[in-house]
């Protein structure tokens, strides 16, 4: 019986929980690594280091969107972890590190 309660209370719990939106629109980070050193790139802005793409991105970007960081098999893991840090910490509303498509060279990215 108080098992029952208190599943019953999660599930009340659950229920009152509203689930954070889904972006309707997403931006995208290119990461990279050359000689060993993380590049980053979004549009026609490339080769910024952490620091500068932090900036490139922390006004005029929607933090309701979400963020494709997009890797290739090139990519460092320390690289790909540098950019979803650095969107993660100016809140975005969702962060999703993918491989890139073909579909990634042709246009979007962040306007």
């Amino acid at each position: 019986m108080i098992f029952a309660n208190v599943l019953a209370g999660l599930l009340m719990m659950q229920s009152q929980t509203a689930a954070p939106p889904v972006p309707t629109r997403w931006y995208s980070v290119f990461a990279s690594t050359l000689s060993g050193r993380c590049g980053f790139a979004i549009t026609d802005v490339v080769g910024m280091s952490a620091k500068q793409l932090r900036e490139q991105i922390s006004e005029g970007y929607d933090r309701k969107n979400g963020f494709f960081v997009i890797v290739t098999p090139r990519t460092s893991p320390k690289c790909s972890e540098k950019a979803r840090s650095v969107v993660t910490k100016l809140g975005f509303a969702s962060v999703i590190v993918r491989p890139e498509r073909d579909s990634d060279r042709q246009g979007g990215g962040i306007p």
